[in-house]
Parts: C-alpha cells; sequence; structure tokens
C-alpha cells in the first residue's frame, strides 16, 4: 500500500494535542510498524526503502547528549536547546563529526512541512528527533481526513462543506448568504460574519484603503 508521507506519520509522543484530539472523537489508528517507508520515484514508480530505525539510531548519541545538558534549564522544546544548537544543521553536525542527516529524518522533516534541513538550526531538527524516537510511528485511517470528520460531527453547529459563496449581502439588522453545494442554491441569514483564512474572489473588485500622499517641502 502506498501513500504520501507528508502529514500522514505522527510518533507517539510527538502530537500529545493530535491523540488527545483522535482518543476524544473515537478516531481510529494504525501502527506502522510493518509498513516499509520509502522514496518514490514517481517517474518509474520504483522505490528505495528507507532504514527509519537504522537511521534514528544513528544519531541517538547526539540526541542524547544534548538532552544532559539541557535537562536542568528548566526550558521545554526548542527554546531549551537553542542555546546548545543554535548553528545550521550542516555545519553544527560537521563540528560534530557527522557528515549530515540520515535520510529517513531528513525526509519526514521536509515532508512534514516543516522545511529543509539544511536551512534550518539545528536545535529545530533536535526536536524532531528527539520526538519522533519516543514511540510507535502511526497513522490515521483514511488519512487526517477522517480526523476532521469526526470533528465536525461533534461540533454543535453545521459545518457547510464544498460550500461556494455567491453573493453576500447586508441590510440593517442582518446578513444574507447564497451559497452553492451540489447544484442547489441557498440562502442563510446571521447576525454577523466573520471571514477567516484565505478568501479568493472570484468576480468584482477588491476595494483598499487610499494610500496616503506625503507633501514634500
Amino acid at each position: 500500500k502506498v501513500y504520501d508521507l507528508g502529514g500522514q506519520v505522527l510518533a507517539a509522543s510527538s502530537a500529545p494535542v493530535i491523540f488527545h484530539l483522535a482518543k476524544e472523537t473515537g478516531s481510529a489508528l494504525e501502527e506502522l510498524d510493518s509498513h516499509k517507508l520509502a522514496v518514490i520515484d514517481t517517474s518509474s514508480g520504483k522505490y528505495q526503502d528507507i532504514k527509519v530505525a537504522d537511521d534514528y539510531v544513528s544519531v541517538m548519541s547526539l540526541t542524547l547528549k544534548i538532552q544532559e545538558k539541557v535537562k536542568n534549564s528548566g526550558r521545554f522544546g526548542v527554546h531549551a536547546v537553542s542555546e546548545f544548537a543554535a548553528d545550521l544543521t550542516p555545519e553544527y553536525l560537521e563540528r560534530h563529526g557527522l557528515k549530515s542527516v540520515p535520510k529517513s529524518v531528513a525526509y519526514g522533516y521536509t515532508a512534514s512541512g516543516y522545511g529543509f534541513i539544511q536551512d534550518m538550526p539545528y536545535a529545530y531538527i533536535h526536536e524532531f528527533t528527539r520526538t519522533s524516537m519516543a514511540g510507535k510511528i502511526r497513522r490515521f485511517k483514511g488519512g487526517y481526513t477522517s480526523l476532521w470528520q469526526k470533528i465536525a460531527e461533534s461540533l454543535p453547529i453545521k459545518l457547510h462543506c464544498n460550500t461556494e459563496v455567491l453573493t453576500i449581502r447586508r441590510n440593517s439588522d442582518s446578513v444574507a448568504v447564497n451559497v452553492k453545494s451540489s447544484n442547489e442554491i441557498e440562502t442563510m441569514e446571521f447576525d454577523k460574519i466573520i471571514v477567516s483564512g484565505n478568501f479568493p474572489l472570484k468576480y468584482g473588485r477588491t476595494y483598499r484603503s487610499v494610500h496616503s500622499t506625503s507633501i514634500g517641502m
């Protein structure tokens, strides 16, 4: 079975809030002990197995050494290790006798949406490695969508997914919104509307405040 690593794989202790939500909503998880994590060549379909366990073992001594330094700092996470691992990852590893970050760590870090390791201080890579090696790796059955569906079902409000907003009309005491879903148009009325996140406009014009004009002497 092949699926995208990005945003899918979680270590048991790396995301306590997500696992708490999973427990509260009854979202199903599956262990990935028997799965192979691989780099796939999309042009040929061939894959190269990345030795996850071996890779994490190879940086374990460095990880434990850093943790020993920060255990009495009174700080947590990347704030605790930034004092000891602030250099960019390639420079930091070279100083500690390592040529590069193991492939599975690098791929996992970037696929999780955190950026490219060569651009990051090693403190961030350390935190990713530390939390990832501290438990079994799992994924949500069916991907993250299954979790969001469970959360949506538990909310005391109605969520409209895959719905296009056609018009918004305001009057003195309410706001009327015309929406289209499954080729059906519906009008909904609200007291107020809050727009959050990306809001692309397909039609019409966007109005902005007039730029202030400075007068020179």
